[in-house]
């Protein structure tokens, strides 16, 4: 199948908010995201950086992985991060201390770099957004802490865009166009990168994108009429719309290692993590009911 060309102009589908971080080019222009408690987080172009060090350094061994997930040779040679890095939120609260920084990493937010050859995307790299102790060498390759893990996840992204057995990042302008053909509603904030949690991996987090009018919709699974004016967009081939599930958790638990004061391991535990207020972990796939974009 061809490589698709460049997405749909997003610039009919946005207001407010959304229309004024839309640049020249149709691509919105993203702020530089906020830490999500007072733990720090690396920076988006650290993430670039990192990830284009991971690809250097652990490439040779991944390709195979990369090239099944892709369906065809990616040349490692002149692979290069997007100037653009987009930020997936973590609905988890602060890990307790304590513990290996690994599981501290797994649950928080994570920064999604694309990786391009000769400018189409061809793989995508997750930078842990708590990362801040990975470091690069004389040579540009990684170096990781001695509590290591969970610092990278990585994907190709599939050539065949109807492929059913992979989930992977569309583009926030995609997103917003999908929404906004669908439902006639224009998106009125600067998408949101939406990760639900480790159940779902990083690189399949959801567009959370909020309407200016609320469109009716009807749950797949019940066929519960409703009316809602924030639509999720789905990392899957069909790119399905998603709302959060009534009764969300407000607890996640983990079996995490405990450390000690040395750094020696004593055993693992059950933890238990908060979800932050207002995040959803659990998704319900609605269509747009006919007429309800009207």
């Amino acid at each position: 199948m061809p490589e698709p060309g460049s997405p749909p102009d997003p610039r009919p589908y946005v207001a407010e908010a959304a229309a004024e971080a839309l640049g020249a080019d149709g691509l919105f222009m993203l702020p530089e995201p906020v830490a999500p408690s007072t733990r720090p987080i690396i920076t988006m172009e650290r993430a670039r950086l990192l990830a284009a060090s991971y690809v250097l350094s652990f490439g040779p061994s991944l390709k195979r992985y990369w090239d099944a997930e892709r369906g065809e040779t990616i040349r490692l040679e002149g692979l290069q991060p997007d100037a653009r890095v987009f930020h997936a939120m973590t609905p988890y609260g602060v890990f307790p201390e304590g513990y290996h920084s690994a599981f501290g990493r797994a649950v928080g937010p994570y920064h999604v770099v694309v990786m391009r050859s000769e400018g189409t995307r061809v793989l995508l790299v997750g930078v842990a957004a708590y990362s801040t102790e990975v470091e690069i060498d004389a040579e540009g390759k990684i170096q990781r802490p001695v509590q290591r893990g969970n610092e990278f996840v990585s994907q190709g992204i599939p050539r065949d865009t109807l492929r059913a057995d992979l989930s992977w990042l569309v583009s926030p302008e995609e997103a917003v166009v999908r929404v906004g053909r669908l439902t006639g509603a224009r998106v009125r904030a600067v998408p949101e990168l939406a990760w639900p949690g480790i159940s779902v991996h990083p690189l399949a987090s959801l567009w959370k994108l909020s309407l200016d009018r609320a469109v009716r919709v009807r749950y797949v699974k019940s066929g519960r009429v409703a009316e809602v004016q924030h639509l999720y967009v789905g990392p899957e081939a069909g790119r399905k719309l998603m709302v959060p599930a009534a009764g969300q958790p407000t607890e996640f638990a983990i079996p995490a290692i405990r450390i000690g004061a040395n750094g020696e391991e004593l055993g693992t535990e059950q933890v238990r993590v908060s979800i932050r207020p207002g995040m959803a972990t659990i998704f319900e796939e609605v269509v747009v009911e006919r007429g309800g974009g009207g």
